[in-house]
């Protein structure tokens, strides 16, 4: 498996290439404002981007989309209930292949309601669910306790 971390700005974000090694396909977990990092990467490791998934449906996570769709033809991939507009709706228990890899979906409801998590091999992506550091940031009431129950559940 290619697994490649990219500091993407923002409140610790990070965007991540993941690719089978050797069909070369591959997956971008949350593009963020420099997704152009993210493209010269697939250029130079000679990858085709067939996914796009946003952990969550924050400006920040999802800003590259765009750029990326538009330059590789790659699809969209959020979580059903995500508002932005998507290709794939993923659920809980989804599992996308890329290549030979299974990128198995978590719903993990809290930091925001369309909120997943990644795995990918023994790789966990947690997008804001959990931060470097620390439990990611909620709203009150409710998204506090999703948050608590998705972290113990």
């Amino acid at each position: 498996m290619i697994f490649k971390q990219i500091p993407s700005g923002g409140d610790r974000n990070f965007s991540y290439l993941i690719a089978d090694e050797s069909t070369h396909e591959a997956a971008c977990v949350d593009p963020g404002s420099a997704p152009f990092k993210e493209l010269k990467m697939i250029e130079d490791e000679k990858l085709k981007l067939l996914t796009i998934i946003n952990t969550h449906d924050h400006f920040d996570h999802t800003e590259g989309n765009i750029f990326l769709a538009s330059k590789t033809g790659a699809k969209v991939a959020m979580h059903e209930s995500a508002h932005s507009p998507h290709d794939i709706s993923l659920k809980d228990g989804y599992v996308l292949k890329v290549g030979s890899l299974e990128l198995r979906i978590i719903h993990t409801p809290g930091h925001t309601p369309d909120s997943i998590c990644i795995l990918a091999g023994n790789d966990l992506l947690t997008g804001d669910t959990l931060f470097v550091g620390k439990v990611g940031g909620t709203g009150y009431g409710q998204d506090a306790q999703d948050e608590y129950d998705s972290l113990h559940r």
